[in-house]
C-alpha cells in the first residue's frame, strides 16, 4: 500500500541545500528584484523520488463508506421498491420472484457493491495510513532524506554528543565562576 506524509511540525533534515543573493534565480522566489543586497536566501528541499525516513506517528486511513451488509440491505430496499429493475431478475417471466431469483438478485447486487468497493480503493490509490505529528507533542517527528536508519542514527547520535559536551563545558565554565 501506500502512505502519505503530513509533514506540519516536522524536523526536516533535507539533502540539498541552495544559498544565494538577491538577483541569483531561485526555484521560490525567482530573479527578482526590490530586495536588500545585505539579504540572502537558503533553500532546503528533498527531491521527488527520493528515498526518505520518517519518524512519527501512523493513522490508519479507514473508509468512510458504511459496511457491506448495510450497504446491502439498503440496495436490496430500493431494488423491491423498482418494479422495472425487479423484473430484470424475473428469469421464467412469470411476474413474480421466487427464492431462487431473490437469492440470484442477492448475489448480483452483492457482486455490485464489492466492484464499486474495489473501484474507489483503486481511486484511493492503495492509501493505507496518514504518517504525521501524534497527538503526544513530546514524541519526535523527523523527515530526513537518508538511504537508511542506521546513517541517520549515527549522525544524530554524534549531534546528541557534542551538544551534550558543549552543555558540559558550560556547566564546568558556569561552575568556576561561582566558585571564583
Amino acid at each position: 500500500g501506500r502512505v502519505r506524509i503530513d509533514p506540519a511540525g516536522a524536523t526536516v533534515i533535507a539533502g540539498r541545500r541552495e544559498e544565494g543573493y538577491p538577483g541569483q534565480g531561485n526555484i521560490l522566489m525567482g530573479a527578482s528584484s526590490g530586495y536588500d543586497s545585505d539579504e540572502k536566501w537558503v533553500e532546503e528541499r528533498i527531491d521527488e523520488g527520493t528515498r526518505l525516513y520518517v519518524l512519527g506517528s501512523a493513522t490508519p486511513v479507514r473508509p468512510t463508506r458504511q459496511p457491506l451488509r448495510v450497504r446491502l440491505v439498503e440496495r436490496l430496499r430500493q431494488l423491491k421498491g423498482d418494479p422495472v429493475a425487479m423484473r430484470r431478475f424475473d428469469s421464467n417471466g412469470d411476474g413474480h420472484i421466487d427464492d431462487d431469483e431473490w437469492q440470484a438478485a442477492r448475489s448480483a447486487v452483492e457482486r455490485e457493491l464489492l466492484e464499486e468497493s474495489l473501484h474507489q480503493e483503486a481511486e484511493r490509490g492503495g492509501l493505507k495510513a496518514i504518517i504525521g505529528r501524534g497527538h503526544a507533542r513530546s514524541l519526535p517527528f523527523v523527515i530526513a532524506e537518508a538511504h537508511s536508519e542506521d546513517g541517520l542514527t549515527r549522525k544524530l547520535a554524534w549531534l546528541g554528543w557534542l551538544l551534550t559536551a558543549a552543555a558540559g563545558g558550560v556547566f564546568v565554565w558556569a561552575l568556576t565562576l561561582m566558585v571564583a
